[in-house]
Formats: C-alpha cells, sequence, structure tokens
C-alpha cells in the first residue's frame, strides 16, 4: 500500500497522501488538519479491489508566501503526526484553513456522492479562492470529462 500512495503523490502533485485506515487512528485534533483528496480503487487484502479514501495534510490560507507546498506538506505532517497541545506552534494553521478546508470538504463529498451538480460550481468557488490548488482542479477536470452515470462514487482509473 505503501508503494502505490506515494505512486499517487505524483497523480496528484502533493507530497504526502494518507489512507483511510491510517486517518482513522489519527485524533480529533489531528484530523482536522487534514483533506481528502479523492476515494479511488485499491488492490485490498487477497487482491480483492477495495474503494478507500485518501487524505492529505490541508494548506492554511497563507500557504502561498513563497515556501514550496512540500515544505508546507512536510511541515503539516509534523504538527499531524506530533503530539502537540492546543497552544501549541500548530495549532494557528487549524484556526487560519477552517473556511476553506470547510467549503472543500463540502465540494469533495458532493463529488463522491455523485452530486456533481453541486460539486462543479462548489469547486469553481473554490479556484477563485485559491487558483493553484492541483486537488481542486484534478477533481474539477474528472468531473467535467466523465460520465455521471458510470459513477459508482470512486475513480477506477488510477493506478494506486
Amino acid at each position: 500500500m505503501a508503494e502505490r500512495l506515494e505512486s499517487a503523490t505524483k497523480i496528484y502533485g502533493i507530497g504526502i497522501l494518507l489512507a483511510e485506515s491510517f486517518s482513522k487512528l489519527l485524533s480529533p485534533e489531528r484530523k482536522r488538519v487534514m483533506r481528502l483528496v479523492d476515494r479511488v480503487l485499491v488492490v485490498g487484502l487477497y487482491g480483492k479491489p477495495v474503494p478507500v479514501r485518501l487524505y492529505t495534510p490541508a494548506p492554511g490560507e497563507d500557504s502561498h508566501d513563497g515556501i514550496s507546498k512540500y515544505t508546507l506538506d512536510a511541515l503539516a505532517l509534523a504538527c499531524v503526526l506530533s503530539m502537540q497541545t492546543p497552544t501549541s506552534p500548530c495549532s494557528p494553521a487549524v484556526d487560519k484553513k477552517n473556511h476553506y478546508t470547510a467549503d472543500f470538504e463540502k465540494a469533495f463529498e458532493a463529488y463522491i456522492a455523485g452530486e456533481w451538480d453541486y460539486a462543479k460550481p462548489a469547486m469553481q468557488a473554490l479556484l477563485v479562492q485559491q487558483p493553484d490548488d492541483q486537488l481542486v482542479q484534478l477533481a474539477l477536470d474528472f468531473v467535467q470529462t466523465s460520465d455521471k452515470a458510470a459513477w459508482k462514487g470512486y475513480r477506477e482509473d488510477l493506478d494506486v
């Protein structure tokens, strides 16, 4: 699974991906700094394909201040995995991104649920706020070029 997640980071253009099973082990405070990436079909135990949600650390509102996205991903993961208290230096990032992350989650949950009539304009609004959010652009491109009737709630076309 680790090798598949690593190859998927290249597809999504992000530094770190966590499988749903690992994200469930995080504390509620750490889950707040994660964002949904996609739901994809992966080969599970005994070679049986299983849909799995993928997550990554969410960027803060000030993530475009010249720091590379890989540095931000590493810093966010360090906060996620550390045993920081609510008053730690990691906490201000959580407060900064709440609105964007909440809008992002609504749009992506709609996308996964097949509610693409809501997801498309919601994703377009996200891109107005953060035009270089590659996850949103990838999902929007997929929704605009895919057959909604064939959607099963997960992507089958990724080699994860």
